[in-house]
């Protein structure tokens, strides 16, 4: 059987972020509504910065230091966090969303845990009474021919599947400091991952720029859409990419359940 999802994936194009609140169609809901995956309650925890440079941009990611329960120190960015967050609930079907503050708040009251580990992540989301946990990062942020590019990662983990049997994840960077978590461990794949690199200038990131900028509302004329999110990569440009990872995680999962035989 075929699911009429075409249309309303469209609509949730034109949409998202930039509609106080969407009421759309099946296609741009909460996907992870079947038995075999119910996700209806998760975290955003802050997203770790992981190119240098970066560390004096306080005006575009407000970045802090995070040490774990190791001593081990990190660059990680509240504001990213809740922009995705915001991406995040802007789709009908979640019950609740929290913010990366909620998280960094369970780990201030639990400092033997760390965002560096799989068994710990599951324990924060439990304290937290979720079902899954969005962690991600700003790998990097440079222009191309004054064009932002921008690379980010985000993975969604139901908190039963971060096995304790794992230690940390391995990490690494290729920009020369951080890391980024990897999903190669048995027992702790994430239900859905995006590592993808937006730069402006390649024809495939304009043709989504294209799809996005119909959502967009400015208030500058003097420009169009897509001219006033290249020249404002904090927040547009983040915001834009951040709708391409929300909406390739509703799609991907949409295609994992049209693979399923119904019944």
């Amino acid at each position: 059987m075929i699911r009429a999802r075409t249309v309303c994936r469209f609509v949730f194009f034109v949409a998202f972020v930039f509609a106080p609140v969407f009421s759309g169609c099946g296609g741009a809901r909460n996907p992870f509504t079947r038995e075999d995956l119910k996700i209806e309650e998760v975290a955003v925890a802050p997203f770790f910065v992981l190119d240098e440079k970066f560390q004096s941009h306080d005006e575009v990611l407000s970045a802090m230091t995070y040490t774990d329960a190791e001593g081990d120190s990190e660059w990680v960015s509240l504001e990213a966090g809740r922009e995705f967050q915001r991406g995040i609930l802007d789709i009908p079907g979640f019950i609740r969303v929290l913010p990366p503050e909620e998280v960094m708040e369970s780990l201030t009251m639990n400092k033997n845990l760390s965002l560096l580990n799989p068994p710990d992540l599951k324990a924060i989301g439990r304290n937290l009474g979720v079902d899954a946990v969005f962690i991600g990062a700003i790998t990097h942020y440079t222009t191309v021919a004054g064009d932002p590019e921008l690379g980010i990662w985000v993975s969604l983990y139901h908190i039963e599947d971060l096995s304790p049997r794992n230690t940390n994840w391995f990490l690494e960077s290729a920009y020369g400091r951080g890391a980024i978590p990897m999903d190669t461990y048995k027992g702790s794949k994430p239900i859905f991952n995006y590592h993808e690199t937006l730069d402006a200038s390649s024809a495939r990131t304009r043709s989504l720029l294209e799809q996005y900028s119909k959502g967009f509302k400015q208030t500058d004329r003097a420009f169009t859409p897509i001219e006033v999110i290249l020249k404002q990569p904090w927040p547009n440009y983040y915001r834009f990419t951040f709708w391409d990872a929300v909406n390739n995680m509703i799609v991907s999962e949409e295609a994992r359940q049209d693979a399923v035989p119904l019944e």
